[in-house]
């Protein structure tokens, strides 16, 4: 099974779709007048220095197995991986600057000490940043959020019970969020796992299976199936940039004797066991 490559769905405030894949190459009209530029990549919005007389949302979603960079108005760079979608004002307004995002982004805020960034998550919990750099994931599934701080300061808030609660992350911790229980993690961590998935690359650095079965999972569109439990003891370290799922697995096997075998789907996602 091969990585995934760069397509998403742009979404207009008028509803209208436009799929960004392949050779795009083209300028975006909005509503506003203003104009968004559009590669096989990313998507670049223009500063406009006038607020807008209406607030209008744009909304980027990325597919199984595909990736996508954007540039908002205000400069800050988004970096989305696949399953991951985010709501965005073309042009934000003078209070503060808010999206919502679901799946997972690296982000690189752009600096502006008059306004900060807010980023909402179907979680209930919401990063505030002035400029920064971190990387962001919201779990369904599990109900999870984690956000890693490379640079800057982030504060995080989120809901324990009815009461709200805050942390202020400083560069090199991790923060899970469980929002079942209400409860949090702080890890220390270099970062270098969580954002190499940006540049393509998948980097184990003595991970828990459970991480790197996740981490796989999301970039090549399967899900495994752990038959023996005691394998979640096992941590695993290695760089890996473009190759197969296929030889993954193979490294799997010579360093912890894990055996796999696809198993018969009909489903979206291709089901691989380990035993």
């Amino acid at each position: 099974i091969p990585a995934g490559s760069s397509k998403a769905v742009l979404t207009l405030a008028n509803g209208e779709q436009i799929h960004l894949c392949g050779d795009t190459a083209t300028s975006i009209k909005q509503q506003d007048g203003s104009v968004a530029k559009a590669s096989s990549a990313s998507l670049v919005y223009q500063n406009i220095p006038s607020l807008p007389e209406e607030l209008l949302y744009n909304s980027l979603s990325i597919p199984r197995k595909g990736e996508f960079t954007l540039v908002l108005s205000d400069g800050t760079k988004i970096w989305l991986n696949s399953e991951s979608e985010v709501e965005y004002p073309i042009v934000f307004p003078s209070g503060e600057r808010r999206i919502r995002l679901q799946g997972e982004a690296y982000f690189e805020v752009a600096k502006d000490p008059s306004r900060r960034f807010v980023i909402a998550t179907p979680q209930q919990a919401k990063i505030e940043v002035l400029g920064t750099k971190f990387n962001l994931e919201t779990i369904n599934e599990t109900e999870e959020v984690i956000t890693t701080l490379l640079e800057g300061k982030v504060l995080f808030s989120y809901q324990k019970g009815n009461q709200p609660c805050s942390v202020e992350m400083l560069p090199g911790q991790k923060v899970v969020y469980h929002r079942a229980c209400g409860s949090i993690e702080i890890h220390k961590t270099d970062g270098i796992s969580e954002t190499a998935w940006k540049d393509g690359e998948i980097i184990f650095n003595n991970t828990p299976l459970k991480e790197a079965l996740h981490l796989l999972e999301k970039h090549y569109n399967v899900e495994f199936i752990v038959k023996n439990p005691a394998f979640y003891q096992y941590s695993f370290t290695g760089t890996f940039a473009n190759q197969r799922l296929e030889q993954i697995m193979k490294y799997f096997h010579i360093s912890s004797s894990i055996h796999w075998n696809y198993i018969d789907t009909y489903g979206t996602k291709n089901q691989i066991e380990l035993y």
